[in-house]
Formats: structure tokens, sequence, C-alpha cells
């Protein structure tokens, strides 16, 4: 026992040590002294030749290719849980009571985990997600060979998987500026959305074969997750290869004013009125499509009669168009303003719905809706780069946090009315409802286009 003990105390120390970044020999800037319509990006930023291709950015490429394996394990293990919850339970229930658990740490730990990014080394932060995920998925076919999978244990994994979800992908959107230079992160961004959409269309194809390898469900779900372990191995090993740091050096913050550091990058968003106004229609405009992918299901079964195949094979045109967007997007940023991007998405966005909703075959809702990806696309990257280009490196996690929280804690309740609304009005109208209000958020863009920041 007194073993284990000094065992735990060793571990601990060596995890606080990892995660705490070393005080600086001068202090930042604070954030009232930044209301500023221009920031710096952090000096190491700006060695990086404009000229020189990502590709032999070596830290980029550790990053990308880490993340691209990852992300197609998240896949896979995405589309095994429920499987294997239903599976062991039969039960569509516990299926969606572990799904809103794997949910919950997004709606409460994004503010709080935002302000510890920040104040944290966001290195160690990413590498101790990995390793966390590592040990909660590989205990899936380790209690399989040696005892007995149950709930409790899919509980657990559903919420690790949730919460180390929630630090990292926010880690890596403030990492991504101290990795590449200025004038590349949009590149940068887009090949990130890049190895996303790739994940999104082959991860599940990926995870079905692995899954219909086991000689029953549970047991392909498991081999599912052994390579998914996997992935996050690859992960931890390529980011310790990257030899730039993720955060300038900056003055060491105690940790007991998280609040106060919370309240700090919610006042830059506010102070920023290209921010401020960028966060309101975002979340206004999610409010709206929340609710569309039910819609066309819906739409397309009712309406229009279509086959299941049909249907699955209309929501995959997204994760087309938006590979396609993702390459389309850095000479579209190169060519306009932000603000004009920003408007432009929002009125094509309005487009797509009413493509959508005129639609008299299935074939003009795929093709809608691959637009719908596209457009998504383009507008996701161009907020990011300009979010990203606004704010100084040590308030990056928060206001990524901030804005998280503000666009996609509405999707609730957008969900919910859009359901309710569903059921009394039917598919058609909704979409032409969703296709008014992107009106009206256009309209509000337009008056940031000629607007100072």
């Amino acid at each position: 026992m007194d073993t284990q003990r000094r065992v735990s105390k060793v571990f601990v120390r060596l995890f606080r040590k990892s995660i705490t970044l070393k005080p600086a020999r001068h202090n930042c800037a604070t954030a009232r002294k930044l209301k500023l319509t221009r920031i710096n990006w952090p000096r190491n930023m700006q060695k990086v030749e404009t000229t020189r291709s990502l590709w032999r950015n070596p830290d980029f490429t550790l990053l990308w290719c880490g993340q691209l394996v990852s992300q197609f394990g998240s896949r896979i293990s995405t589309l095994a849980l429920p499987l294997l919850v239903l599976a062991l339970t039969n039960s569509p229930a516990q299926t969606g009571f572990i799904a809103a658990v794997e949910a919950l740490p997004y709606l409460l730990l994004s503010l709080p985990g935002g302000a510890l990014i920040d104040q944290l080394n966001r290195k160690a932060i990413m590498i101790w997600c990995d390793i966390a995920r590592i040990i909660a998925f590989g205990s899936i076919p380790v209690v399989f060979v040696f005892g007995k999978l149950d709930l409790p244990q899919l509980y657990m994994v559903a919420l690790v998987a949730g919460i180390t979800k929630v630090l990292f992908d926010i880690t890596v959107l403030a990492a991504l500026p101290n990795v590449v230079g200025a004038a590349q992160f949009s590149k940068a961004a887009s090949l990130t959305f890049v190895g996303e959409q790739l994940a999104k269309l082959g991860g599940p194809t990926l995870g079905g074969i692995l899954i219909g390898f086991g000689k029953t469900t549970v047991a392909g779900t498991v081999l599912a997750y052994l390579v998914d372990t996997i992935t996050y191995l690859f992960s931890v090993v390529s980011l310790m290869f990257i030899k730039v740091p993720f955060q300038t050096q900056q003055q060491a913050q105690k940790l007991n004013s998280l609040w106060s550091n919370i309240l700090e990058g919610l006042r830059f968003v506010w102070s920023q009125k290209h921010l401020r106004w960028m966060a309101i229609l975002i979340t206004c405009s999610n409010f709206l499509l929340s609710s569309l992918l039910i819609t066309i299901v819906v739409l397309c079964q009712t309406r229009l009669g279509a086959d299941t195949w049909l249907v699955g094979l209309t929501l995959s045109s997204a994760g087309l168009g938006g590979l396609i967007g993702a390459v389309a997007t850095p000479p579209v940023l190169a060519r306009f303003k932000p603000m004009e991007v920003f408007f432009g998405t929002l009125a094509a966005w309005t487009v797509t719905v009413v493509i959508i909703a005129q639609a008299s075959t299935i074939w003009w809702v795929m093709a809608g809706f691959l637009l719908w990806g596209l457009v998504d696309m383009v507008f996701s990257i161009n907020v990011i780069t300009y979010r990203a280009r606004l704010t100084p490196d040590h308030l990056q996690g928060r206001v990524i946090s901030s804005f998280r929280v503000m666009t996609y804690g509405i999707e609730p309740l957008g969900l919910a009315v859009g359901g309710t609304l569903l059921g009394i009005i039917g598919a058609n109208e909704l979409l032409w409802l969703m296709a008014g209000g992107l009106v009206l958020c256009s309209i509000a863009s337009g008056f940031l286009i000629k607007s100072p920041n």
C-alpha cells in the first residue's frame, strides 16, 4: 500500500510539472491594453518563410499527420460505441444516455477549459488527453479478454472521451498559430479541415469493416476500439517530436484566478466589434440550422419517398462538399476581406437551403446539401483565421472557448424548437423559415463589411 501511495505521488508531481508553464523573464501585456484592431502574431511565427510549403514545415507535418490518424480513430469509435451499447443492452435509450454523457463536457468545460489552456503547457495538455484516451479506450479490449464489459465502464469511457475531446480540440486550435506563419495560417487551417473531412468520409467505412471482422458485434466493436487506441498512441508520439513551442513565453499565472481569466476572454470578444457580431450572428445561424440534418431526412423519406441508401448518400454529400471547400478556401481568403467572406457565405447558405426546400427530386437535395457543406467549410475557416489574427496568443484558448459556448451552446435549443416545428408545420415549411432567418443574418452581416473593427 505504501508503495502504491509513493507511485501515485510521483505520478501527480510529474503531471503537475509537465503542464505548468515556466515563468518568463518579461510580462505580457494584459488584455485591457490590447484593444487594438490588429494584433501581432507570436515571434516564432514571424520566422517562418511565407513562401515555403507547409509540408516542408516538419512541426506542422507531424501535427497534421498525428491528428489525421487519431481523427480516423475517433470516427471509428464514434460508430463502435452505440453499436456496442445496443449489443450489450438492446436499449436505444441507453445509447442516447451515453451519447448525452459524452456531449455534456462540451457545455460544462469549454469556458474553464479555455482558461486553463492559456495558463498551462498546451503541448502537455494534448499529450495527457491522448494518454487518457489510450487508457480509457484500451480498457475495453482488456476487460473484454480478462473480464466482462458492463454499462458503468462504457459510461466512464464516454465521459473521458467527452472531456478529452473538449480540451484537446480547443488546445490544438490555440496552438496552431504558433506552429505556422501568419501568412500560412489559412492554408494550415484548410489542411486541418481537409483531414477532418477525410476522417468523416473514411472513418465510419473503416469502422464498419473492422466491426464486420468480429464473430459478433461485441467482438467487432472491441477490435475497433483496439485500433482507435493505437491511433492515439501514434498521436502522442507525433506530438513528442514537435519542437516548436505551442504558446509564447509569458508570466506564469495563478490557477485560483480561473473565473477572472474566463471573464477576461469574454470581455475581449465583446470589446472587438467584428468578433462580437460574428459570435452573435453565428449563434443565430446555428440556431436556425441545427435541425437541418433531421429536416432533410424527414423531407427525403416523407415527401420524396427516397430509399434509405439514397438518404445516407445525401447526408454524405455534405462531407464531400466540405472537402472541396477546404481546398478552395485559401484562394478565397486571399482574394476577399474576412467580413466580405462572412457576408458571402451567410448569403450562400440561404441559397443552399432554398435549393433543398424547392427540390422535386432527391438529386436536388443532394446537390443543395453538397453546396451547403462547401459553404460551411469556407465559413468556418474564415472565422477561425480572422479570430486567430485578432486574438493575442495568451488569450487564444479563452476566446475559442467563449465562441464555442455561445455559438454551439444554442444548438440543443435549436434542435428542440426545430424538432417541434417539424412535427407541426412539416419539413418543407421549416426549410423556408430557415431561409428567411438566414436572409436576416446576411443583411445584418452586410453592415459589417465597411464598418471598422
